[in-house]
Parts: C-alpha cells; structure tokens; sequence
C-alpha cells in the first residue's frame, strides 16, 4: 500500500520534478506511442503547463525533465532532491519503481494517467501496472480525469476490499489538466467568406474518429457551397492509425478538387501551432474518448468556435456532436459557425481554477504518521494518511441554475 513517508516535508518547502520520457522520435509518419517527443507533444504540453502552475500559483519549486529511459531516474533524484515525482504516464514498471523506493525512501512517487479506460484499451500493460502500483509503497496512481479516476478507485475497492474509502481515495488520486486561461486574439468578425479553414488537429488514432469528422466536414461545406480547406497532422500516427490517414487521403483524392482540399500539416512546435491554429475558422474534436484535450483549449483562447464530443465535458454542451452520426457533427459545425467563443472561454476558466484547487488540495493532504500502514479492515481514516478532502464537483451543465450555464 502506498505510503507518505513522515521524511516528506511540508507544503511550504516542496519541491515537485514532472518526469518524462524522451523518444526518439520527431514525428515523422512512424507509429509511435505519444509519450516520447523532441517536438512538443501534447503530454509534455500538459505536463509544462501543470509544472508551471504550480511554480507560479501555488509557489513551489519545480521542474521538468525529460529522461531517455527509466535507468535516468535515481541519478536524477539523487542530483535533484525532489520530495515529489510526478511521472508523466505510463513508463516506469512497477519493478523499476521498487527498485528506487528503498534509494529514495523520503519520495513520493506519483504516476499520473492521462487516458481514458477506452484509450487505456489499446496499451496491453496499463490496467497490470495500475493496479500493481497500489501495492508499492510510496507510490500514488494519479488520474487527470474525474471519470477516469473513479472508475479506477472503484476498481482498487474492489479488489481490495480490506481497504476503506479513504484509503482507496489516498492511493488512486485526480491531478487534473491545467490551462492557462488567457485570451490571445479577440473574436473574429462573422465569418462570410467563399472558402471555410477546419482544423482537426493532433495524433492520428483510432478513438479520434477523424474519417468520420472528415465526412461532415465535406457534406457540411457541400451543402453551402463552400470551399473546403481541411487541416490535419499528418506525421505523427499512433496506434494503427496508418489506415485512417489513408482513407483520409483517398477520401480527398476523389473529392472535387477545386472544392475539397486536404492540407497535411507536419508536427509542429506549440508556438508554431498555435499561430496555425489562428488561420483556422472552426475546430473540431469530435472524438470518442477524451480526458481533456489540449488542441481544444488552444481553439478557445484563439476565439476560434469547436465542435466536439460530449468526451471533453469542459465545452459547453451546445456545442457536442455524437462522434458516430455524420449528420449530428455536421448540425453542430452549423451552431460553432454561428456561435460567439465567450462560454466556452468562461467555462475553460473556471475548470482551470477548479484544476489548480484539486492539485493544492493533494499537496496539503496530511503526512502525518511515520508507521507504514498494514491495511486491517475496520480501520478508520486515521490511518490514511495521504487522504484528499472531497473535491469539487464540476458544475452540472444541464442544470439552468449553474453559474456556467448560458
């Protein structure tokens, strides 16, 4: 069972490392797994902008590295002197992590999942190691998901049925995603040009569902007699994604045209991204599974309209589409095209503070017994020492009272 050491010191003098791993990499068409990069990918993105919270929120000290493999660990810490580690994904074996628990005993160790179970599907190691970082002391399992992350502390109490709510609480944590909420371009006036700009942009995978975005997006233009320029990246496939782009490809190539064009986009760098992001006049993320989903945030701050799936519950509703109905994707492009940017910008910053509360809470949770805790049942929360107070429910879009709700 994990445990907090009472060698960890307290929240005012922390010192917390972001750890990931390094790839080799540059995103250029071969099938790689996404938590590697050299050019910025989109766990580094979140892990940058997470580090850096808590750097200038919440005051600590921080930092972020990338390691070649797991061997780079204990030289890390040992050079560091981090009192928490957050390892970005999925990484690090159990094996490695117990090998470096007795080399760094006044460590905690959080491994924080970014996936969703569906995603978490298609990886044949995750729910193994999961569930085996429970048993490990001084190791956290971490979801940035609040419906990722009960569903995996359902899955602990189930397994472990010796152990009480908070206990299950203390070990399967939520440190969500973080955004910093900035405007960087006012609105665009109403669009009334002859060609329209669509930016699904990202990975190339399965559960993105990009054929099917794609289809709306040309049946949406046809039926306006629009131009269609559709932007994707075309040079970073993931997970057997090949086909999809392929299709893609065929897709356009019988297309008019002088009509329907398919603008492939290398991998950028974020800055470079962001001004492309800037050119577009809708985005969309229509995907089926979803835990945050950095691309559509960077949509928001540009005042650039989204349409996506119910998956990034951070969008206002009005704006989701059902990802397996063409027609309900191509119905909302028609409401982003007609919509102004300002609720889903509110919403994004609201979830931001909610984000930067959840993560303050876990580092003001109480260390407060030096024993090690043997599970018994019928012990009280006394002895979960790494409990979380309850966190804040996300308010309930469908509800007209919300303070979100518009």
């Amino acid at each position: 069972m994990a445990i907090v050491s009472s060698a960890i010191v307290t929240p005012r003098n922390l010192k917390v490392a972001f750890l990931l791993r390094e790839r080799d990499n540059y995103f250029t068409g071969e099938e790689s797994y996404g938590y590697g990069y050299f050019l910025n990918s989109g766990l580094y993105n979140s892990a940058k902008m997470a580090q850096e919270m808590l750097r200038d929120r919440l005051g600590l000290d921080t930092d972020l590295a990338q390691l070649p493999n797991s061997n780079y660990i204990d030289r890390y810490v040992h050079d560091n002197r981090p009192d928490i580690v957050i390892i970005e994904a999925y990484w690090v074996t159990p094996a490695k992590l117990r090998e470096l628990i007795p080399l760094h005993p006044s460590v905690l160790w959080v491994v924080r999942n970014h996936s969703s179970i569906p995603f978490l599907s298609l990886e044949g190691v995750v729910m193994q190691w999961s569930l085996d970082y429970i048993d490990i002391p001084n190791v956290v399992l971490s979801n940035n998901d609040l419906r990722t992350n009960h569903h995996m502390a359902q899955i602990i109490q189930i397994m472990r049925p010796d152990l009480n709510q908070g206990a299950v609480n203390a070990n399967c944590v939520l440190l969500p995603n973080y955004y910093p909420p900035e405007l960087r371009r006012e609105n665009d006036p109403p669009f009334a040009r002859d060609t329209v700009n669509i930016g699904l942009f990202g990975a190339i995978r399965p559960l993105k569902n990009h054929l099917n975005q794609a289809v709306a997006a040309i049946e949406y233009c046809d039926k306006r007699n629009l131009k269609l320029n559709f932007h994707i990246n075309a040079t970073r496939i993931e997970q057997g994604g090949s086909p999809i782009l392929r299709n893609i490809e065929q897709l356009f190539a019988h297309m008019p045209q002088e009509q329907f064009r398919l603008i492939e986009h290398d991998w950028l760098e974020r800055d470079d991204f962001l001004e492309l992001v800037e050119q577009m006049d809708v985005g969309m993320q229509v995907s089926f599974a979803e835990t945050y989903n950095i691309t559509a945030a960077d949509f928001v701050t540009a005042s650039k309209p989204m349409v996506v799936s119910p998956e990034i519950t951070w969008i206002h509703p009005k704006y989701y589409a059902n990802p397996t109905d063409t027609t309900d994707i191509r119905h909302g492009l028609a409401r982003a095209m007609k919509a102004r940017n300002h609720t889903n910008l509110k919403r994004l910053r609201l979830f931001s503070l909610w984000s930067a509360g959840q993560w303050n809470a876990f580092l003001h949770s109480p260390a407060v017994l030096g024993e090690e805790w043997n599970p018994t049942p019928g012990r009280d929360d006394l002895y979960c020492i790494k409990r979380l107070p309850n966190y804040i429910e996300v308010p309930d879009p469908d509800d007209p009272e919300d303070i979100l709700f518009e």
